[in-house]
């Protein structure tokens, strides 16, 4: 008789056999035959490990979930239903692959910063002085662009690596808007489909922005930074149009074209809520925020009237939306049968953040006439700083906060699944490459010492990481990007620091640096030659230094 294996095994069977297996041992599994794969990427078994590696199961666990009842049928069936109300909100009709959803819960993150604009005049010169700073940031897709298909188009690197001529199969062209501070508009690369992962597309005139605002005082070029909010961008894919927020006017750009085609005075910070059960179509319902203590509601069919207003008290400064309902479950331990989500209301979310009393406020509204549940306002466990940005991440939503952390909450609000802080850039500025060589001396020479340390691999040297995330976006969003089940959707998270742009990734690879796009434009000799004379004049320096010393602590009268 032929020993059974997993592969010819009955799905259940495969699936308890796996439940002895860890993550990276079904990973590997995965790539062995088309049965094994369609065995491994099963839903339910990625959701279970989902759950069971939450930290709402954790905190469950020490609160004793049995409840002082040791019949393992209750045990079971109380299980079932505390998951089933975890994830509850997914079960109307919303597509979720747990594999990929598992990989951005616990994947390695790493951080890929974007290339530096530069100012625009005539000559691309590589001094600090020449940087300039990005004042805000969205997401535009083009539709007209043609998708990345195998053979067609290369990614030159892929989340920092060296690798080269890896194909991009059914990756759309995803590009980041931002407003600069001299007043041109600049595009990048997020997805790769053009040029280098996160390189500069396209950067327009320097003033393009300012050429509409009529005060007839200076040129246009020589402005200074007017963008004193972080919405101060919104994109219009399917029309390619942009809206910049400058000073107390809405400049219209054309993205095709780069050309301000248009300047709508009094701007507000806007979200377009989708209809439900849908990221990729947009609903009538507009809601503004961030000027008052509360959200306004419109119909942008009649935008000139408020239809109504909700309440927050705290200072708003984000708004994201999800084409879902939330979970009305305020005490996951306390769940009884009849709590469990059954309603097939049509509901959708807006979430808000801002800061209330020199705290973090995460807050979610539901936005439906008629549904009868109640905002859920965190208040205590959601930071202990100003949220600054908001952005529903997959099945989780993603913040940014005055401490530094990027955390990423469950979508009750209060359970949070992970949190992280940006990775430094090593950029150099302009007269510190000989210090930058001297560290660099410094830990060569610890390295003997301290064999096998792992060093930041964001920047070389462990370079401080002090960077704030102002704002976030999920780079996929409904159907975009997605490339079918048999492969994972890299739903990255682009986040602009107030100053320069840069991208989460969840990969195990290095993140790439700004200082990387510099360095392609040199060759192998002009970099050797470089980072010679560099250590030289450190040597010389470090010697120069000893010197002094030594004749400081000298006691002759010579």
């Amino acid at each position: 008789m032929e020993t059974p294996t997993l592969e010819t095994l009955p799905l259940e069977l495969a699936l308890q056999v796996m439940s002895y297996l860890t993550p990276h041992d079904v990973v590997a599994v995965l790539g062995t035959s088309r049965r094994l794969r369609a065995i491994c990427r099963d839903d339910g078994f990625w959701r279970s490990l989902c759950f069971d590696n939450s930290r709402l199961a954790s905190t469950l666990r020490r609160r004793n979930w049995r409840q002082n009842n040791s019949r393992p049928q209750t045990f079971k069936a109380r299980r079932i239903e505390i998951r089933a109300a975890w994830n509850s909100v997914f079960e109307h009709d919303e597509p979720a692959t747990w594999y990929d959803e598992y990989i951005q819960r616990h994947a390695p993150l790493v951080t890929n910063w974007f290339e530096l604009p530069r100012r625009r005049d005539g000559s691309r010169l590589l001094d600090n002085a020449d940087v300039l700073e990005v004042c805000g940031v969205a997401l535009y897709r083009p539709l007209g662009a043609d998708t990345a298909t195998s053979g067609e188009v290369t990614n030159e690197n892929v989340d920092g690596s060296d690798e080269r001529n890896i194909q991009l199969c059914g990756i759309p062209t995803l590009l980041a808007v931002a407003p600069l501070e001299d007043g041109s508009v600049c595009l990048w690369d997020v997805n790769g489909t053009i040029k280098r992962r996160g390189a500069i597309v396209q950067q327009s005139t320097p003033g393009l922005l300012f050429a509409g605002l009529q005060d007839g005082t200076q040129d246009p070029s020589k402005r200074t930074p007017v963008f004193s909010v972080t919405e101060c961008v919104a994109v219009d894919s399917s029309q390619n149009l942009a809206y910049f927020a400058v000073e107390s006017r809405l400049v219209e750009v054309d993205l095709q074209t780069l050309s301000v085609i248009g300047v709508e005075p009094g701007p507000l910070s806007i979200i377009h809520v989708q209809e439900y059960g849908s990221e990729d179509t947009i609903s009538n319902d507009i809601f503004a925020a961030g000027r008052i203590s509360s959200i306004l509601h419109y119909d942008r069919r009649k935008v000139s009237v408020v239809k109504s207003a909700i309440h927050s008290g705290a200072s708003l400064s984000g708004l994201a939306s999800i084409p879902y309902p939330f979970p009305a479950i305020e005490d996951y331990s306390r769940l009884k049968k009849s709590h469990a989500w059954t309603s097939q209301s049509t509901g959708r979310t807006v979430v808000a953040c801002g800061e209330y009393k020199s705290k973090g406020s995460l807050e979610l509204y539901p936005v439906d006439e008629g549904q009868l549940n109640e905002p859920m306002v965190n208040r205590q466990t959601s930071s202990s700083a100003k949220i600054f940005s908001v952005a529903s991440h997959g099945r989780r939503l993603a913040i940014s906060d005055g401490t530094g952390f990027i955390r990423w909450f469950e979508r009750d609000g209060f359970t949070e699944v992970r949190r992280c802080t940006l990775g430094g850039d090593d950029y150099v500025e302009a007269g510190d490459q000989e210090e930058e060589a001297e560290r660099r001396m410094a830990t060569e020479a610890q390295e003997p010492r301290h064999h096998g340390t792992h060093h930041n691999s964001n920047g070389p040297l462990g370079t401080e990481m002090g960077d704030i995330a102002r704002k976030l976006l999920a780079t996929k969003t409904g159907s975009h990007g997605s490339t079918g089940k048999d492969s994972f959707e890299n739903n990255d998270l682009l986040f602009w620091t107030g100053e320069k742009l840069g991208l989460l990734s969840f990969s195990p690879k290095p993140g790439s640096r700004a200082v990387d796009f510099v360095e392609e434009t040199k060759s192998a000799a002009e970099r050797d030659a470089e980072m010679e004379g560099n250590l030289y004049r450190a040597r010389m320096r470090h010697l120069f230094k000893s010197a002094r010393r030594f004749g400081e602590d000298s006691d002759s009268d010579d």
